[in-house]
């Protein structure tokens, strides 16, 4: 519904495709389209290295193409992706944050080898299913308490760290989501912030309202 909201709410949309990679998935390797990131660096198949494109560039001359082609509001100028494309969003807000004005994704995490400090700091949504099996190593994440800090605390931290952020955090809750804001600047650090949502009952799957 990205297309129709655009047209209601006077904003553009574009669906780029990333180009098909091998990579290790579960023990297997696979041929199958998917951004460059740690997801894909990180798992490389057996035989020769590829030779992977920089898809941080391809994303930012898309935006570039599109404003220069159409009347846009650059300070105003966002990316969103779901799996894969969500792991994109991560590398993009370590190495994109001059273009992009804030970033969300849903159903992955920030990998390891995208990880540093960024050239600008912008904000961050991430959302995650309680029934999410791809999201390693769990088959389900819990809802009680705060315990899914701790099950994802490699991943939050890492994703705190790079936003230059403390772990304390206001929580807004509601029957099927919680969302934890991060929002504290670590000493010295001109942050910004994360929002991390754990959703109830959500698998594998981009959250449209309905699912």
């Amino acid at each position: 519904g990205w297309r129709e909201l655009g047209e209601a709410e006077n904003f553009i949309t574009v669906f780029p495709s990333s180009l098909s990679w091998c990579y290790v998935e579960d023990g297997i390797e696979k041929h199958n389209t998917r951004w460059v990131n740690g997801t894909v660096t990180e798992s490389p198949c057996s035989g020769a290295p590829q030779d992977y494109v920089d898809d941080v560039k391809f994303l930012k001359l898309l935006a570039k193409l599109i404003s220069d082609s159409l009347p846009v509001n650059r300070s105003m100028i966002f990316a969103c992706g779901f799996s894969n494309g969500c792991s994109m969003i991560h590398k993009l807000s370590v190495d994109a944050g001059d273009v992009f004005a804030a970033l969300a994704g849903s159903s992955s995490v920030l990998s390891q080898s995208d990880s540093a400090r960024p050239i600008v700091r912008i904000p961050l949504w991430t959302m995650v299913g309680s029934l999410d099996d791809l999201v390693p190593p769990f088959t389900e994440l819990p809802l009680g308490g705060d315990s899914i800090l701790g099950y994802l605390q490699t991943y939050i931290r890492r994703t705190l760290g790079c936003q230059g952020l403390e772990e304390s955090f206001v929580k807004v809750q509601t029957d099927s989501l919680h969302t934890y804001q991060f929002l504290a600047n670590k000493p010295g650090e001109v942050a910004a912030p994360y929002l991390f949502t754990l959703a109830r009952g959500m698998e594998h799957e981009f959250p449209n309202g309905t699912n």
